[in-house]
């Protein structure tokens, strides 16, 4: 009777390991091909390789994300070990949860720091916005680099890999038709949104005021990120370079990023705030001249712009370029 038992469950553990399998395998990890091509490490949001040995390299995926005990954020990953002279993968896929304590008691700076210590993609670091209610909730991540190739106007645009990371975490959106207009240029009130998203987290069901981003307005003066002196009146009129610049640097500075000397001078600059923010600005790669040397304090910034500049602010304690 016990040798028919363990027939059974032997039986039983074979079937359910091979059903492990196969639904394992309908995860599209990338060739080692495509891998090569769009550069291997860290450049896929939610896939990123590892050198094994000489002859393997180990292929990961962050496939979802839980939520548990209200502060520890768990990552679901996928690996496959695939052999590098063939490109083939030579094992089965493994499944395994990493736990990241006190995720979500981080700011986002923070969050950013840790994924980069794992030496995890940061792209897939969960942005403040994203609420996972409880730990049997489950955040999937897409393949949003998909959705975006759908806007005609981004694929051969310099800004892609930022746009890439606001409409990943929909904090950026396109227009109806098919466009990201990366070009446009924007208002006071869309920095704002798209600064305070970025950042903290918003109640978006919270009452619209006088207009739909005086919310934001608000949030960014309780946090300190904006002077008391921004009105209502002023959200619809364009924003500049300068009054960009000078509101991340001066973020920054207060974050107490180190004070990076840089001998990059701007001659047009003569706001003696702007000019105090330049050097970490300029240092970290979030801003940069025209050719000719100027800053141009007064242009106007587009979306484009935007995006790179918010992008590497989040992201300037942990060394991205």
């Amino acid at each position: 009777m016990k040798k028919i038992f363990l027939l059974f469950l032997s039986m039983l553990l074979l079937s359910l390991s091979s059903s492990f399998v196969l639904a394992q395998s309908t995860y599209n990890f990338p060739t080692w091909e495509e891998m090569k091509k769009i550069g291997i490490t860290n450049t896929v949001p939610t896939y990123w390789a590892t050198d094994y040995n000489s002859e393997s390299y180990k292929l990961s995926m962050a496939s979802g994300a839980y939520k548990r005990s209200e502060k520890d954020l768990i990552l679901d990953v996928k690996s496959q070990f695939i052999d590098k002279e063939n490109g083939k993968p030579n094992s089965r896929i493994y499944s395994s949860l990493l736990t990241i304590p006190n995720y979500y008691q981080m700011n986002a700076i923070e969050r950013y720091e840790v994924f980069n210590q794992l030496k995890l993609p940061l792209f897939i670091a969960l942005p403040i916005t994203t609420e996972i209610t409880s730990s049997s909730q489950k955040y999937t991540f897409t393949d949003d680099m998909e959705r975006l190739s759908q806007f005609k106007d981004v694929e051969n645009h310099w800004s892609k890999p930022y746009l890439y990371y606001f409409t990943h975490h929909q904090i950026m959106n396109g227009y109806p038709d098919r466009t990201m207009k990366p070009d446009q240029e924007v208002t006071r009130g869309e920095f704002f949104k798209i600064l305070a998203i970025s950042f903290f987290v918003i109640d978006e069901s919270e009452a619209v005021n006088q207009h739909w981003a005086e919310k934001y307005m608000l949030t960014l003066k309780e946090k300190g990120m904006l002077g008391t002196d921004y009105t209502v009146e002023q959200l619809d009129q364009p924003v500049n370079r300068g009054e960009v610049a000078k509101i991340l640097g001066e973020y920054l500075l207060k974050q107490e990023v180190e004070w990076i000397d840089s001998s990059i001078i701007f001659p047009d600059v003569e706001q003696e705030q702007i000019k105090q923010v330049i050097p970490v600005l300029s240092a970290k790669g979030i801003i940069s001249g025209y050719p000719d040397g100027n800053f141009y304090s007064e242009k106007t910034v587009t979306r484009a712009e935007l995006a790179k500049m918010i992008y590497r602010t989040l992201w300037s304690k942990v060394g991205i370029t």
